[in-house]
């Protein structure tokens, strides 16, 4: 089970909570054992860019004219 939580943090800012609960010691070590963490640390930097360029205006979706 994954919860999310959100918490602004100032006034343009939020930050993204994300805890795992596993039915065992076993499975939670499984996840750990296979990469999840630096998966997850990827996507969420890729995000952090793409958000960037959108509030920077250059958003890679901008219909060109």
């Amino acid at each position: 089970m994954e919860i999310y939580s959100f918490e602004e943090i100032s006034n343009n800012s939020t930050q993204l909570i994300i805890q795992n609960v596993f039915r065992s010691v076993e499975n939670r070590d499984a996840m750990v054992e296979s990469g999840f963490e630096s998966g997850v640390v990827a996507i969420f930097e890729q995000l952090d860019d793409l958000l960037l360029k959108i509030s920077n205006d250059e958003s890679p979706m901008k219909k060109e004219k």
